[in-house]
């Protein structure tokens, strides 16, 4: 499948009932298992995503408004982090607006939303900072001699602990950050990046062996699972979890790559434009997709403004639009409810607009039973008469 780049167009949020829907549909379970992956690419300044199968792009922030972007984390439904040398970028979902804050840090290169709603950043000078999501209140939670040279870090929510790349090994700390102790300390090189497993096994890469390895959250059954050349540098690591499958996505270069979390069937994933892919994220729920832009089959939710159609395989390889009738089945409705929420909405004569197409259409199906690609007829009869 072809890949399509897209730039972003989005406009800002003026109804409270997309608000609404944008912060509870980011927090329930997706119906056809997919999600929205993110990621950095540092040497070329962008911020990009794509659909779960990589077959849709969308750059979302490029230079100059980013200038080596190193590090991402997500809130979902609320704001997107996005480590950017010594700042962080703060994007803000339900505003559309990004805000800069400056951390009086070396440079930013792990941004983990912590459990008690602060963000968590590292910088490679030796320290782990913490601040308030309002960007109030930093303060250097852990520093050296405790870590020398921090890259990454995750916090796992079954041992209620912090796990810290530095350098060549792998600690551990609790939440108050004043016990810090090696977890592992051998056959590493250099920790890149660092994730939480579905089967509660702590994940990382390692840039300098051009490795992906896993243990137990308490440092024992090290085991490795991708090597060269299937892997090359990794940079990044990500757990994609929905509710019919576990994958592991891993940032190897130039492209992105997905595997079975014990490291069986590697697939490419995206690799069209990327120059160094620097950290990876993901979001729950599916990429909000054009219309103008893609079409695929009935189970993806596609939308165009206020506008959500779906779509269904045609004669002759065609894709034909799935009429908006008032009661659609269910699974359709939350399809199409939780692209709005991605998407948000648009002006107030746009959306006026677009609704009385859809008024237009809908009559001319019932009137005429058309497929509703031809353009609707006026409803006016006398009009009519007078053509």
């Amino acid at each position: 499948m072809a890949t399509r780049n897209y730039k972003s167009t989005q406009q800002p949020m003026s109804s409270p009932w997309a608000v609404l829907a944008l912060w509870l549909f980011a927090f329930l379970p997706w119906v056809n298992g997919q999600n929205t992956i993110y990621w950095t690419d540092s040497l070329a300044g962008r911020l990009q995503r794509s659909s779960a199968d990589g077959a849709y792009i969308q750059t979302l922030l490029e230079r100059p408004q980013l200038g080596s972007p190193g590090a991402l984390a997500i809130n979902p439904g609320v704001r997107l982090y996005i480590g950017d040398g010594t700042r962080i970028s703060r994007q803000n979902w339900m505003e559309r607006t990004r805000k800069r804050f400056s951390t009086g840090t070396t440079a930013v290169t792990a941004i983990v939303v912590g459990p008690d709603g602060k963000i968590y950043w590292t910088d490679i000078s030796g320290m782990v900072n913490r601040a308030n999501a309002d960007k109030t209140g930093v303060e250097t939670w852990i520093s050296k001699p405790r870590v020398n040279a921090p890259g990454a870090l995750v916090y796992d929510p079954n041992t209620l602990r912090w796990y810290i790349g530095d350098g060549n090994r792998i600690l551990w700390a609790n939440p108050a950050g004043d016990t810090v102790e090696v977890l592992i300390g051998t056959g590493i090189i250099s920790v890149s990046d660092l994730a939480i497993g579905t089967d509660k096994k702590l994940y990382w890469t390692d840039r300098g062996s051009s490795r992906v390895m896993r243990a137990n959250a308490n440092g024992t059954g090290v085991e490795q699972l991708l090597a060269a050349p299937a892997v090359s540098s990794p940079e990044a690591i990500a757990i994609d979890q929905t509710a019919t499958s576990t994958t592991l996505l891993v940032a190897s270069g130039n492209k992105i790559l997905r595997a079975e979390l014990n490291g069986s069937n590697v697939q490419t994933l995206v690799s069209e434009s990327l120059n160094l892919v620097s950290d990876l994220a993901i979001q729950p729920g599916p990429l909000c997709i054009p219309v103008t832009i893609l079409r695929q089959p009935a189970d993806t939710a596609v939308c165009e403004g206020e506008e959500r159609v779906l779509w269904r395989p045609g004669p002759g390889n065609q894709t034909l639009p799935i009429p908006m009738a008032k009661k659609r089945p269910k699974h359709l409705r939350s399809d199409c409810r939780h692209a709005a929420a991605s998407i948000g909405s648009t002006d107030r004569r746009r959306a006026v607009r677009l609704r009385h197409q859809k008024r237009m259409r809908l009559h001319h199906l019932e009137k005429s039973g058309t497929d509703g690609l031809s353009k609707p007829q006026s409803r006016n009869p006398d009009h009519s008469a007078a053509a």
